[in-house]
């Protein structure tokens, strides 16, 4: 198995190349687990749950080093926006199976650490979470 060390990773927003201003990027791929369950039959009543897969979800959060004159603009323009185009990959190289990309429609509802966050001599932080907004998201190799 090759593990891989992130040094470069590539988030695109709306057009945007933000990933030079990112410490931390997570996506979360989810599906929903819709309970089933029914009252069994005479004779054989249920003894566990059943359960089936329902919508599948996409989550991505991403953590900053602010930069109020050019990040916070760009962050603050999406909050609230029509959905805009997310390109995700862990290197800002060509698209391979070693480096996937993850791309799709999102809206951003949160942004943490606008304007300025952080204490006394630490650097300022921000962070968003970006949420599927169509059920465009894909994963390519090539």
């Amino acid at each position: 198995m090759a593990e891989k060390v992130i040094k470069n990773a590539y988030v695109s927003m709306d057009g945007n190349e933000v990933g030079g201003y990112g410490t931390t990027v997570k996506i979360t791929y989810s599906a929903e687990s819709i309970d089933k369950t029914t009252f069994g039959t005479s004779g054989s009543p249920r003894t566990g749950k059943q359960r089936t897969v329902g919508l599948k979800d996409v989550g991505i959060s991403i953590e900053f080093n602010q930069d109020l004159e050019n990040l916070d603009s760009v962050l603050d323009a999406l909050v609230g926006a029509d959905p805009f185009t997310v390109i995700i990959k862990s290197e800002d190289a060509a698209v391979s199976a070693s480096n996937p990309q993850h791309a799709g429609t999102a809206i951003l509802p949160n942004y943490d650490g606008a304007g300025a966050s952080g204490g006394v001599g630490e650097l300022a932080k921000c962070s968003i979470t970006l949420e599927q907004a169509e059920d465009d998201w894909v994963r390519t190799t090539s």
